[in-house]
């Protein structure tokens, strides 16, 4: 699966759909303030807010916290029958040895891992 290819066709279906409501998309829902994680109290960075204030919109979800399924596992939470998780992304850069070189000079690269985050509240 490529990831990147991924989250652009999200954004490519979101502008393509528009919307029947007036003003901005992100006004839609309930929840207001940037996407953030429930268990570690932390924002959402870089894609991952505008795929999770989309969802918020569509939805109309009153909160704007979420969860990892692990995480709300973790916290004793259920993950309600016929909820559906939204596709995020996690980017860090990684450090790679080359053994052939003598030096510890280290290569470094781009990693983008998915997770899945659902949406913790109320309605």
């Amino acid at each position: 699966m490529d990831i990147n290819q991924n989250i652009t066709d999200k954004i490519i279906n979101l502008l393509e759909r528009g919307t029947v409501k007036t003003g901005a998309r992100w006004t839609g829902g309930k929840a207001t303030g940037l996407p953030v994680n429930a268990k570690s109290g932390e924002r959402y960075h870089g894609i991952n807010v505008l795929v999770l204030w989309a969802e918020m919109a569509d939805k109309t979800y009153a909160s704007s916290q979420w969860l990892t399924f692990k995480q709300a596992a973790d916290l004793g939470a259920n993950v309600r029958k016929g909820e559906k998780s939204v596709m995020c992304v996690y980017y860090r850069t990684v450090g790679k040895r080359d053994e052939a070189k003598a030096d510890d000079e280290q290569e470094t690269y781009f990693m983008a891992k998915l997770f899945l985050a659902v949406q913790c509240g109320t309605d």
